[in-house]
């Protein structure tokens, strides 16, 4: 099991993927920011499988709000990204990532 904090700034974002270095366990995103707003980017958005522009759902950064992937070796069930964080406002994006890994598996720090 790892933790890693985050502080994502202007421009910052994921492109869609899956966490391969993720082949079974989990991963929580706890987020702690007081306020966004969504033209800020910076949104976690998990992906339809078959089509990576469209969201099932959508996670803001906000505090009280988490997202969590749980993996069970199925790549095309975990596509998703982060957009694109804007350089409207001078923000950053705070998170932490607690990971935990199937024993045996090699932990790789993001």
């Amino acid at each position: 099991m790892e933790a890693v904090a985050f502080r994502s700034g202007r421009d910052a974002h994921y492109l869609p993927h899956v966490d391969a270095s993720l082949p079974r366990g989990f991963r929580l995103i706890v987020y702690f920011n007081a306020r966004w707003e969504a033209d800020w980017g910076g949104l976690f958005r998990i992906l339809d499988p078959c089509d990576h522009c469209k969201a099932h759902h959508t996670v803001f950064p906000l505090v009280g709000n988490a997202s969590m992937i749980v993996r069970d070796g199925h790549y095309e069930d975990t596509w998703h990204e982060v957009t694109r964080l804007s350089g409207k406002e001078v923000v950053t994006r705070n998170t932490l990532n607690i990971t935990y890994y199937e024993p045996g598996t090699t932990s790789t720090v993001q």
